[in-house]
């Protein structure tokens, strides 16, 4: 399954021993919260069965992820709150990764990191357009980056490498 994921297709199969080693199954039945929105959770979560509804603080429904959907790479891979509320829209089953497996993989496949930062930045950036993402405006000294590079020093910040 997991290298159906866009992110991991290149990893070999021992890289994602080592996401599967660390990782585990997590089960929401039709209605249950998996995360709120602002919440400091670091996970990322790959629908492995189920549906998972993405929500905005309205409640006004996104996205529908389908199974082998992925969702929560945001919070991961930036540090920041989760971006919107997901809730199972029938009994759910998920692999639950979090930042410290993510990490161990990152650092023996740093073309991986390139590849989540592209994919990332447009995720961001529809999240952006819709306004359940804003800049940080702590560091607006700097030039403006394109965001595929902001998302990728963020990465490289947060993971070290």
């Amino acid at each position: 399954m997991l290298q159906r994921i866009s992110f991991f297709q290149d990893c070999t199969d021992s890289e994602l021993r080592v996401l599967i080693e660390q990782g585990y199954r997590a089960s929401f039945t039709t209605g249950e919260v998996i995360c709120r929105q602002g919440d400091p959770e670091t996970s990322f979560y790959i629908i492995l069965v189920g549906e998972v509804g993405v929500r905005a603080e309205t409640g006004q429904l996104l996205a529908q992820l389908p199974e082998g959907a992925f969702c929560g790479e945001i919070t991961l891979l930036t540090g920041t709150n989760r971006t919107a509320t997901l809730t199972a829209l029938r009994d759910t089953v998920l692999f639950v990764i979090n930042q410290k497996a993510l990490q161990q993989l990152l650092t023996q496949h740093r073309a991986l990191a390139e590849q989540i930062s592209q994919t990332l930045a447009t995720r961001v950036d529809e999240l952006k357009q819709l306004g359940l993402f804003s800049d940080d405006p702590a560091d607006s000294t700097n030039p403006p980056l394109d965001l595929g590079t902001q998302v990728r020093q963020r990465i490289h910040q947060i993971f070290g490498i």
